[in-house]
């Protein structure tokens, strides 16, 4: 007995591999972009916007919600791909603009300071304390430098907190900016030489 199979058929089973084919190429494909766009939310926005570090839950929220949305509009045999390149500049310009607008001055600085009665004990002092200084605005021109007195708002771990006036005695270190550009030692900026560090 002999079997044969017909032009038709053999050519209909060869048309389903290849649509099952690019299904899955499509899949793949979509998958992996939608992957990348997660990662970019809850990994990226972050590093820009150091605001937005604090609400990490948030980013990975939105990210699974733009998901599930995107699942629910897809049944409807809607494409909203075309709009994908504008909502992701979209994005992009935002997150620039809050970059700039929430970056604060940057600037490290290591001082020596007197605090005259302050009463801390050693366990508060070893646990480390935050200082305001209200009167002072967070740049480097307006920083606490050496021979300069003014009021600090102490929140004390266990305790509550104080104003006390802060002397600075010595001013050892001073970098600014330095997360902006690449890192050198080799030469000192225009703030440390006015501090009189070595050039």
């Amino acid at each position: 007995m002999v079997f044969t199979e017909s032009p038709a058929q053999s050519l209909s089973q060869a048309t389903d591999s290849d649509v099952r084919r690019r299904h899955g190429l499509e899949l793949f494909g979509l998958s992996f972009l939608a992957l990348f766009l997660e990662l970019m939310v809850i990994r990226w926005e972050p590093a820009v916007v150091r605001l937005i570090a604090y609400y990490a839950n948030l980013m990975l929220i939105s990210s699974f919600l733009g998901l599930g949305m995107g699942a629910i509009v897809g049944k409807t045999r809607r494409s909203l791909f075309g709009w994908l390149p504008a909502l992701l500049l979209m994005s992009v310009v935002w997150l620039l603009i809050a970059h700039f607008i929430t970056l604060p001055d940057d600037f490290d600085q290591i001082i020596s300071v007197k605090i005259p009665g302050h009463g801390f004990t050693d366990a508060q002092l070893s646990k480390g304390m935050h200082v305001v200084f209200a009167e002072r605005g967070n740049n480097s021109l307006e920083r606490m430098k050496e021979k300069h007195m003014a009021p600090g708002d102490f929140q004390v771990p266990d305790g509550t907190p104080k104003t006390l006036p802060v002397e600075v005695v010595r001013e050892f270190y001073f970098e600014e900016s330095e997360l902006a550009v690449n890192p050198s030692f080799d030469v000192a900026t225009e703030e440390e030489k006015k501090s009189g560090f070595p050039e």
